[in-house]
């Protein structure tokens, strides 16, 4: 009887301690959520200040060959020309074919009516006599929707007519585009709703 006493206490004990009651597996599943989610969160705040903070590397270095340029020059490129010019800044191995953009572009459209944007050699070699090579301008891929279509650019670009005030000429500087409504860290901020995205627009010349 003790022997059968002690047998029917042991396999009590072992159903007992056979498995997670489902309270449990429901707590373990909300924490891994928890847990995966924190992750994804701290993943994406890594990369956006990562993107940011090359974007700013990238603007600066940029900025003090303009600004050599402009020494010499008395003016920045196709600053008087037409208004209008956009070029992607870097050489054009810098832009590979891939996903929305063809080879050589850093801002695309779904809208056929306007140009991409693409690398022009006559800027490059404006700019090549004032540092041993070009940086290259290009950054990871920011892509934006809006009833009209997509927009996608992958790279900081110059202008020669950013504008500054309505009713006023623009000027020449440089602009590249953050996801999200977030703060420049260069430049002048100007949030898309439609596209929730931020153009980051650098005057060259106020």
């Amino acid at each position: 009887m003790i022997h059968r006493a002690n047998a029917n206490r042991a396999h009590k004990l072992v159903r007992k301690m056979a498995g997670f009651t489902i309270v449990e597996l429901l707590i373990v599943i909300v924490v891994i959520g928890i847990l995966a989610a924190i992750t994804v969160v701290s993943y994406n705040g890594i990369q956006n200040r990562a993107y940011v903070a090359k974007a700013a590397s990238v603007a600066d270095s940029y900025i003090k060959i303009m600004e050599m340029y402009h020494l010499d020059n008395d003016s920045y490129p196709f600053e008087n020309s037409a208004p209008g010019y956009v070029a992607c800044l870097g050489n054009s191995t810098d832009y590979p074919s891939s996903g929305d953009f063809a080879a050589n572009e850093c801002w695309a459209s779904s809208n056929n009516a306007i140009d991409p944007t693409v690398v022009d050699s006559n800027l490059n070699n404006l700019l090549a006599p004032y540092v041993s090579s070009l940086p290259s301008g290009s950054l990871p891929p920011v892509r934006a929707n809006s009833p009209d279509g997509w927009v996608a650019v992958r790279g900081i670009y110059y202008a020669n007519d950013i504008p500054v005030a309505v009713d006023e000429p623009g000027v020449p500087g440089m602009v590249f585009v953050i996801k999200g409504n977030q703060d420049c860290p260069r430049g002048e901020k100007r949030y898309i709703e439609e596209l929730d995205a931020t153009d980051c627009m650098i005057t060259l010349r106020r």
